[in-house]
C-alpha cells in the first residue's frame, strides 16, 4: 500500500489475522468441551509476510482472535525488504509503468514490395500536430524528395488546424484525396502520416478508394492516443477537437480496402510523444500510444531513431523504392 505522508510516499504493510495452528486449535475445542477457558501463555506465531518497506524495517503486532474461548496470541511478523525506498524516484509512476505489459521492440527490417511496373503514381503526404496549417516546408520538401522519380504526377501535403475534430479533419482529408486522384489518376498510391498525421490517416484508411495499387505508412504515430484519465485528464485543460481526442486516447479503426498494404513505423523512445505529459512522462509510454494497428498490418521499429528524425528517414526510405 501507498501512503502519503507530506507529499511524498511511504510503503505500508498490512498484516493479515492469522489462525491458530491445528493442533492449539483442537486444544482450545477440547477446552471448551469441559466448560473451563484455556490460556495461552507465551505463544509465538511466526509467519512470512511478503512486503515492500523502508530498508532494513521489522514490525512486531498483536493480533487478538475472537474465538469464543477468550484467547489472545501474539504474532511475530517477520518482513522482508525486496525494494528499497528510492527518495530520487516517484514510486507511484515506477507502479503504473512496472503494470503496463511488456511489449515487443523488434522487428524484420523494411523491404519495398511495391510493382516498379507501374506507368504513374502519387503521392499524399498528412502532417504532424505542429503543422500550424502550413503545408510550405512540407510540400517543398517532399517536391524535393521525389524530383528522381519519373513516373510521379504529383505530391497532396495535408496540413490541418488541430483544434478541429478528428471526424472533420477526417472528412476534409478524404475529399481533398479524392480530388487529388480523380486529377492525377495515377496507378499506384502512396500516402505517409507523419505523426498525429498518422492517426488522421488510420481513422479513414478504409475510405481510401484508389483502382491501383495503394501503400499506406504511418510514422511515430499516436494510433491509440494517451488514455488519459483521472487526474491524468488536467494534462488536457483548455485543449480541443483532435489535440483533446489524442489525449483522451482511441479505440481500433476499421480495416484498410484489400488492395492496400499497410505498414506502422514506429520509435521505441520518443521523446516528442513522452514529452507532452510535462511532468508525467513517466506515464506515457510511446509503444503503448503507437499500439493501434490496423487489420493485417505490418511494423517496423526503429530505436535509432527520435520522434523528428524518423519522419524524413522513413519517407526517403518509401521514397527510394521507387527509384
Amino acid at each position: 500500500m501507498l501512503a502519503t505522508i507530506g507529499g511524498g510516499y511511504v510503503y505500508t504493510t498490512q498484516i493479515a489475522q492469522v489462525e491458530p495452528p491445528v493442533e492449539l486449535a483442537d486444544a482450545m475445542d477440547t477446552e471448551a468441551q469441559n466448560g473451563g477457558p484455556m490460556m495461552v501463555e507465551d505463544t509465538q506465531i511466526e509467519t512470512n509476510a511478503e512486503a515492500t518497506v523502508s530498508a532494513g524495517a521489522d514490525t512486531s503486532h498483536d493480533v487478538e482472535s475472537d474465538t469464543g474461548a477468550g484467547m489472545q496470541v501474539q504474532v511475530q511478523t517477520q518482513v522482508e525488504t525486496e525494494l528499497p525506498l528510492k527518495l530520487d524516484t516517484d514510486p507511484v509512476a515506477e507502479a503504473v509503468t512496472a503494470q503496463e505489459p511488456e511489449q515487443k521492440t523488434e522487428s524484420g527490417k523494411f523491404a519495398c514490395e511495391n510493382d516498379m511496373s507501374v506507368n504513374s503514381r502519387a503521392y499524399v503526404l498528412l502532417l504532424g500536430f505542429n503543422n500550424n496549417n502550413n503545408p510550405t516546408g512540407a510540400q517543398t520538401w517532399i517536391d524535393t524528395a521525389t524530383a528522381g522519380d519519373v513516373k510521379n504526377r504529383g505530391n497532396l501535403v495535408f496540413a490541418y488546424d488541430k483544434s478541429r475534430s478528428l471526424a472533420d479533419l477526417g472528412a476534409d482529408f478524404i475529399n481533398r484525396f479524392n480530388t487529388f486522384i480523380g486529377e492525377k489518376k495515377p496507378e499506384e498510391v502512396v500516402v505517409i502520416g507523419w505523426s498525429a498525421g498518422g492517426t488522421i490517416l488510420a481513422s479513414q484508411a478504409h475510405n481510401l478508394r484508389v483502382s491501383g495499387d495503394l501503400e499506406i505508412h504511418t510514422v511515430a504515430s499516436p494510433l491509440k492516443g494517451y488514455s488519459l484519465k483521472g487526474f491524468l485528464e488536467s494534462l488536457l485543460d483548455g485543449q480541443t477537437g483532435f489535440a483533446r481526442e489524442i489525449g483522451l486516447g482511441f479505440g481500433p479503426f476499421v480495416g484498410a480496402p484489400a488492395n492496400a498494404k499497410v505498414y506502422h513505423h514506429k520509435t521505441v523512445t520518443d521523446s516528442d510523444l513522452s514529452g507532452r505529459c510535462g511532468n508525467f512522462a513517466a506515464f506515457c509510454n510511446p509503444l503503448t500510444i503507437q499500439n493501434n494497428n490496423l487489420s493485417s498490418a505490418k511494423e517496423f521499429y526503429y530505436p535509432e531513431y527520435d520522434h523528428e528524425l524518423i519522419m524524413t528517414a522513413v519517407a526517403q526510405m518509401v521514397i527510394n523504392c521507387r527509384k
